[in-house]
């Protein structure tokens, strides 16, 4: 999904599988460290998420306005951050801090980022400085930075940069967390599924892989939007399939939406997670939905019949 705001936020409440929204967002179940640091149960859990395209000053009351439409606190709440900006305000933590809840950040550098100026120590303190942020805040954080590396949408795209540039970047920018003595960061690593989008250039998930010792959970981002109509199944599978095969770590659907437009959003939502997912892909803890309007309304509350659905999925434990 294409970026076109630079801050948004996603919440997750408790259940079976889990379930977010995007715009900013992301969720994550399993047995990992940082859950373990949650009390949450390393069982598979659906959470929900939400998005809200409002600053960090208006984050608490965007947590609350979620709740109050999923019926459930959530336990994670996920936003989009520029290089342009630390990697979260004093509003945020607040707001997460307040609830209770364990944040995930997408980190997007933006447009005029340049990886390979970043491999030769360009950004160098401004990446330190987020680390000692991240290490300040005294909770485990959910770091989703560089997502959806295999779209040409991205100033770090497979257009722009070598896949060898890519993995030396990220884990340049791990390796600085760790020279800092940063412990509670999760790293999460989440291209787009195949072919999902019209000007995404195939490149397989494995040469941009920085390995096992870089990441700490895996993800896909892939939306229906209806043209053609594509089940969950049919968007996720072959990426599914790959991603498994080239990583044991937890994994998490990043980001998902579909629309309404060609067939029936409201069954493919039950399909998805009450069926498809816990039969054909038990490896997914954790999704992320996309709760907003943007090539088409990806909203949980779109209709009454997809909120019905999606609350219903929610609530299944």
């Amino acid at each position: 999904m294409r970026l076109r705001h630079p801050v948004r936020f996603v919440l997750v409440p408790a259940v079976a599988l889990m379930i977010l929204s995007v715009g900013a967002l992301a969720t994550s179940i399993g047995s990992t460290q940082a859950l373990a640091a949650t009390g949450q149960s390393t069982s598979p859990a659906v959470q929900q998420l939400l998005i809200g395209e409002t600053n960090g000053y208006t984050f608490p009351q965007d947590i609350d306005s979620y709740t109050a439409i999923a019926g459930a606190l959530p336990h994670f709440v996920m936003w989009f951050q520029s290089w342009h900006e630390p990697l979260f305000y004093s509003g945020q933590q607040r707001g997460i801090d307040a609830r209770n809840v364990t944040p995930i950040i997408t980190w997007s550098p933006g447009s005029d980022f340049s990886m390979s100026r970043m491999v030769a120590g360009a950004y160098d303190s401004y990446i330190t400085a987020q680390a000692k942020l991240a290490k300040s805040w005294k909770r485990p954080i959910f770091i989703r930075p560089f997502h959806e590396m295999n779209g040409t949408w991205v100033s770090y795209g497979p257009d722009k940069v070598s896949s060898q540039t890519f993995v030396a970047g990220w884990r340049h920018v791990v390796d600085i967390f760790r020279r800092l003595g940063v412990s509670n960061v999760t790293w999460v690593w989440s291209p787009n599924v195949y072919g999902s989008a019209p000007n995404q250039k195939s490149r397989a998930f494995d040469s941009l892989y920085p390995g096992n010792a870089y990441v700490d959970w895996v993800g896909l981002d892939g939306y229906n939007y209806g043209h053609p109509w594509m089940s969950w199944a049919s968007l996720y599978s072959s990426s599914y399939a790959d991603l498994a095969a080239l990583s044991p770590k937890p994994m998490m659907v990043a980001e998902w939406g579909s629309t309404a437009t060609g067939g029936d959003e409201a069954a493919w939502i039950r399909d998805a997670f009450l069926t498809e997912i816990p039969t054909d892909m038990p490896r997914i803890r954790a999704a992320v939905s996309f709760d907003r309007v943007a090539e088409s309304d990806f909203r949980i509350n779109s209709s009454t019949a997809v909120l019905a659905a999606y609350r219903a999925v929610i609530a299944r434990k």
